[in-house]
């Protein structure tokens, strides 16, 4: 879904779901697409919280990366369920990401997602 006026890490998210269609569920984005990223956008169910299998490829690539110095500057926010989100908010501390805090009430995601590229732009504007 794109919003008007929001960053280019919006159009990641499109770009990757777009590409990826095709691909099944539990599929995570590549080096080149974390990277290209200004935010990072960490959602699971209940299932499927960060200590998970599904989960453990795409968080080493992420440790890997913050090791390099490579997810400098960049803003990282859970969505999820209370307890997944508040997991997933831990690694994105670990990471040494900038938090924008989790929403709890589903009907509060837009606003949170709106968040979430202001803090992205921002900062991207502020690093030039």
């Amino acid at each position: 879904m794109h919003v008007p006026g929001q960053g280019a890490h919006h159009f990641l998210f499109t770009r990757w779901l777009h590409r990826k269609a095709g691909a099944g569920c539990g599929f995570a984005p590549a080096e080149a697409d974390v990277l290209w990223a200004n935010a990072l956008i960490l959602a699971a169910s209940a299932r499927f919280g960060p200590s998970s299998a599904e989960w453990t490829g795409y968080l080493e690539l992420l440790g890997r990366l913050q090791s390099e110095g490579k997810l400098d500057g960049k803003v990282g926010a859970a969505l999820g369920t209370e307890s997944v989100a508040v997991s997933f908010s831990t690694v994105i501390l670990q990471l040494g990401l900038i938090a924008v805090p989790p929403v709890s009430d589903a009907a509060r995601a837009v606003t949170h997602g709106r968040q979430i590229a202001t803090v992205a732009r921002a900062l991207k504007e502020c690093l030039g």
